[in-house]
């Protein structure tokens, strides 16, 4: 969910999300690079568990390998809780937002489209040649005024009855 609440918050800035939920359709990493090279993003996100280090950290490698303008970011519990060891442990991805990024996660997305500052985006670690640099602490979004959660960007996986409790990839 916390995934989909990110992508309406997202399209309430005119950004176009997409959720691709590998795991539910036990997509393989070529079918899963396959996908993202169609998307040709400017920014791919992944969650970051503890449980699944090794499986993230292959698949931002190969993120990198076959987008290499795209900008890659971690979020989720793990990177939240030890992000810049995080980024020293990934050395293909670009950002760690940590907290919840609802409010910070359209504000990188709009810095990267126009090339502007980061430096300012609330719970963001990021790199500047071999430093990894800290933006201010993240803030708690105003839960009152959080979009619903844009389901709809997994409606095929609902209908086939196929989700996830804990990702594995």
């Amino acid at each position: 969910m916390s995934l989909l609440y990110l992508a309406s918050a997202l399209r309430e800035h005119g950004l176009e999300p997409v959720v691709l939920d590998a795991n539910a359709f036990c997509m393989t990493d070529d079918q899963i690079i396959a996908q993202v090279q169609s998307l040709r993003p400017l920014i791919v996100g992944l969650s970051l568990y503890s449980e699944i280090l090794r499986q993230v950290r292959d698949i931002s490698g190969l993120v990198r390998k076959a987008c290499p303008s795209a900008r890659i970011v971690l979020g989720g519990p793990h990177a939240t809780a030890v992000p810049r060891q995080t980024m020293a442990c990934f050395p293909d991805v670009d950002y760690v937002l940590t907290g919840e990024a609802e409010d910070s996660l359209p504000m990188l997305c709009k810095a990267v489209q126009s090339r502007g500052p980061e430096a300012k985006i609330p719970g963001l670690f990021y790199r500047d040649a071999d430093r990894i640099l800290e933006a201010p602490p993240a803030q708690f979004p105003d839960v009152n005024r959080l979009p619903e959660p844009a389901r709809d960007l997994v409606a095929n996986a609902y209908q086939q009855k196929r989700y996830y409790t804990l990702m594995v990839r």
